[in-house]
């Protein structure tokens, strides 16, 4: 399956960012009908080994970083799909809050301003790796060596 999965990722194309929206958009659908705990547990390694294969996020120089980035993208692209219809598990909670005094409709038109910014913020993390990948960078040491940490 892994391997299936990487020839289809290098077959949209290495380097490029088909195959990560490729993935962002499966992780996106497969939040409206499932659990993140299934979707954590068994398509994120498979669909991050793959793209990180692929040569997604080999800008960054290093292989945990880009499994970094590509975890905190998925972990976006997955929220978000909790705010969306058909299901938005989160929308359900808030409905019941309330309830059943807002109707669904009204709590789904409510989570949409929400819903924008957090693809503004899938964009800003995809088009931006840094914001993602520069604390763990720094507190794991993972970053391309740049020389001693301390100097005598």
């Amino acid at each position: 399956g892994a391997e299936m999965v990487s020839a289809g990722a290098r077959a949209l194309g290495t380097g490029s960012y088909a195959p990560l929206a490729a993935a962002l958009l499966l992780i996106f659908v497969l939040g409206f009908f499932l659990d993140w705990l299934e979707i954590v547990v068994i398509a994120l390694p498979v669909l991050a080994t793959a793209l990180v294969a692929a040569g997604a996020g080999g800008q960054l120089g290093n292989a945990q970083l880009a499994g970094c980035w590509i975890g905190a993208l998925f972990a976006i692209a997955l929220q978000t799909s909790f705010l969306t219809p058909p299901f938005g598990y989160a929308l359900f909670l808030v409905h019941g809050a309330t309830r059943g005094e807002v109707p669904m409709a009204d709590v789904w038109r409510g989570a949409m301003p929400y819903v924008v910014l957090q693809l503004l913020a899938l964009l800003a993390v995809a088009a931006l790796p840094e914001l993602a990948t520069s604390l763990p960078a720094q507190l794991l040491d993972l970053s391309i060596p740049k020389g001693p940490k301390f100097s005598d």
